[in-house]
């Protein structure tokens, strides 16, 4: 064989072989996937579940109570991250209290293994949500309450986390943070929303603010960039800034106010556009200022999606707590936003209930949770639906299946082509065909 045929016959062996190892490492697209329904796969929560069924403080038992919900599903590289805890009621320092560990980093490393694995106890009292920025996975802290968090005091200082080397990270340098709910990154900066106070001064009064910070540190130091304090002084509602929507040209916060006596929460929502934090009103409108955010989910080409609620304001601004007309059906609803914050409501999914969004970075594809509670039957039943989407038209939908079960299904991921549901049970479910269904 000559020296350019064995060239040539070597170079195309390669090809072969690379793509043949391309694409056994591919995963199916989901929106060809042929699940049937869920079935539970993990427990991975045990210790917390038993601790608050067997705890009491005397009073109450927080085994009727507690945060039963795995709130998140975040696969990263090799592993998927999950969600829990409690910060109405506190069960981490409970937990502690007791010696026990608090509220944990944990992670699946397989999509066949439902063991779960442990890392850094987080310090907080409930990890709610991870956001993969820049090829980086974070976490903001919901509620501190560990000794290096009360070793601030009379200052206040709030949490984020970092993973780096398959370690876990933790700044405590976001000056007022009680509550961090969110985390974007923007512009280079790292930037975070929450609420709380400077000092125990401002928070004996009752004066809560939101407040977006801002890093140029990669989140080892903060910089309050804005704070709102409530409209009413002293203690008559809370106020947060709930979730970001990092924009090409434009970072959106979204958030909210509340006053306790009216049992009522008004949409609180602003723009960031590099100087100022511009609050919408009726002197600065937008097209989003009426809506309760329940999410966001940024996507690559520097548009995003913001899922929530409508305040009709037919009984005046804002809405009941957990009344009616939260719950009907045309008050919620999905929009895409531009580069510049322009949104378009996309009809496919107005009046659903959307309970969590999942992206695919691999397979470039957008999942939609939605769920229809029927709580007045015995047992009550929780059906949910599953939509995917491609991510660059994620107003065009394809049903993949629906399916009811007696427990809530909170939290969506795809991961190594399997899906997975994190549920209110303290469980994870994983999807199964028709030839695995027993």
């Amino acid at each position: 064989m000559s020296q350019t045929k064995c060239q040539t016959f070597v170079v195309a062996v390669v090809i072969v072989f690379i793509a043949a190892f391309a694409h056994a490492g591919d995963i199916p697209r989901i929106s060809d996937l042929s699940i049937t329904t869920f079935a539970p796969w993990s427990k991975p929560i045990e210790d917390y579940r038993t601790f608050a069924e067997t705890c009491s403080d005397g009073e109450r038992s927080l085994g009727d109570i507690y945060f039963k919900s795995i709130h998140d599903l975040a696969p990263f590289e090799d592993k998927m991250w999950f969600g829990y805890g409690d910060a109405n009621n506190n069960l981490a320092s409970a937990m502690m209290g007791y010696g026990y560990r608090g509220i944990e980093f944990r992670y699946f490393d397989s999509p066949d293994n439902p063991l779960p694995h442990t890392t850094l106890e987080s310090g907080e009292e409930h990890i709610d949500h991870f956001r993969i920025l820049d090829g980086v996975l974070w976490a903001p802290g919901l509620d501190g309450n560990n000794k290096d968090d009360v070793s601030a005091q009379p200052g206040i200082r709030g949490n984020v986390y970092r993973l780096e080397d398959e370690q876990w990270l933790k700044f405590r340098e976001i000056n007022g943070g009680v509550h961090v709910h969110d985390i974007a990154i923007w512009k280079k900066g790292v930037f975070v929303v929450g609420s709380g106070t400077y000092d125990l001064t401002e928070w004996g009064e009752g004066n809560i603010y939101r407040y977006l910070w801002k890093s140029t540190t990669n989140g080892k130091s903060f910089n309050t960039v804005r704070r709102i304090v409530h409209p009413v002084l002293g203690g008559v509602g809370d106020t947060r800034w709930l979730r970001l929507l990092s924009l090409e040209n434009v970072l959106y916060i979204f958030g909210y106010y509340s006053i306790f006596e009216e049992e009522k929460i008004f949409p609180t929502h602003a723009r960031y556009e590099g100087t100022d934090v511009i609050p919408f009103d009726e002197e600065n409108p937008d097209e989003l200022m009426n809506i309760f955010c329940r999410g966001t989910e940024p996507l690559p080409d520097g548009t995003g999606l913001m899922w929530g609620i409508v305040d009709s304001q037919d009984d005046g601004p804002g809405m009941k707590w957990g009344s009616e007309a939260r719950k009907k059906a045309g008050q919620k609803a999905l929009w895409h936003l531009d580069i510049n914050g322009k949104p378009t409501q996309l009809k496919a999914l107005d009046g659903k209930n959307i309970i969590d969004i999942y992206h695919s970075p691999e397979t470039e594809e957008l999942i939609y949770l939605l769920r229809t509670d029927d709580e007045e039957t015995t047992p009550p039943a929780y059906t949910a639906t599953i939509l995917v989407a491609s991510r660059d038209n994620p107003g065009k939908v394809k049903e993949l299946l629906t399916f009811t079960s007696e427990v809530k299904q909170i939290s969506i991921a795809y991961w190594k082509g399997a899906m997975f549901l994190g549920m209110d049970d303290c469980g994870v479910w994983k999807g199964e065909s028709e030839s695995t269904v027993r």
